[in-house]
């Protein structure tokens, strides 16, 4: 029995049955092309003819990919360049918010604003930086600064020598002969 298949507004065939079979099991045809043989009257689905064995099911046709979504603007990566605005607590919170916007971005490919994310999380670690040069170096200063302001308070606790004092030598008693 020679087949002819209607596929996609084409007639393809004739094929043999097996032939037919073979190219249903390898996603060529559809149980959804229509199909046609001597002796038919009409042409019918596939999946509907005696061709079909009961159990057989349409393996599944080529994954389509998904429609991509709207990108969208991670509000981590811009809240990442803000915290900076802030104190050394902003940057520690930018560092934080920086890396979970990375991560965000990494399961959700869609979100834009890695940029922002990879600058406010550079400032962050710069400004961390530099907090903590300025709070070493403080605490590595702290001793001289103490023992430069204790010298300046034991010298105005230090009288200083007065003009209208009496001078012992000047003002001695007269020596009489």
């Amino acid at each position: 029995m020679l087949i002819y298949v209607h596929r996609n507004n084409q007639q393809l065939g004739p094929y043999s049955a097996a032939e037919v079979r073979t190219q249903l099991a390898n996603g060529a045809l559809s149980v959804h092309d229509h199909v046609w043989w001597h002796g038919r009257s009409d042409w019918i689905p596939l999946g509907e003819s005696e061709l079909m064995s009961r159990n057989f099911k349409e393996p599944p046709g080529p994954s389509r990919p998904r429609p991509p979504k709207d990108p969208r603007l991670s509000i981590l990566a811009v809240c990442t360049l803000i915290a900076n605005a802030g104190c050394a607590v902003g940057s520690f919170a930018a560092i934080i918010m920086g890396h979970m916007a990375l991560s965000a971005m990494k399961e959700e490919p869609t979100l834009k604003g890695r940029n922002l994310a990879i600058s406010g999380l550079i400032i962050g670690y710069v400004l961390t930086l530099i907090y903590v040069a300025i709070i070493v170096t403080y605490i590595l200063l702290m001793p001289e600064f103490a023992k430069q302001a204790q010298e300046a308070q034991l010298r105005q606790q230090v009288p200083t020598p007065s003009t209208n004092a009496p001078d012992s030598a000047t003002n001695a008693a007269p020596i009489n002969p």
